[in-house]
């Protein structure tokens, strides 16, 4: 079975009376992208970045930890969402943190 990383997120909250807690970083990172969407169209470059860093950690190490525990045995397991995820999430960090240069250099 194949689940992308909104239904992971979903599962944490549809099962709270036994939290899977490998899954909680899945649920945060949805909560997370909101924000993330919110600051960057109140442009606001330093929070932006520290948003999106925090986010691509929060989806990496649960997938690693999911590697190594072997439940997660295959690496083409993956949808090709959660690459355009990070993929999203590293240009986004990238985007805002020039655009903090680019303010603090004025």
């Amino acid at each position: 079975m194949t689940l992308n990383g909104y239904q992971i997120g979903k599962l944490f909250v549809e099962d709270i009376e036994t939290p899977q807690w490998l899954f909680l970083p899945f649920t945060i990172s949805i909560i997370l992208n909101l924000f993330l969407i919110f600051y960057s169209f109140k442009e606001k470059p330093k929070v932006t970045l520290i948003l999106s860093i925090v986010n691509l950690i929060l989806i990496i190490i649960p997938l690693i930890m999911l590697y190594f525990e072997k439940i997660f045995e295959d690496i083409e397991q993956l949808k090709i969402g959660y690459y355009l995820l990070v993929f999203n999430l590293v240009i986004i960090s990238f985007q805002s943190y020039s655009e903090l240069k680019r303010k603090n250099s004025r």
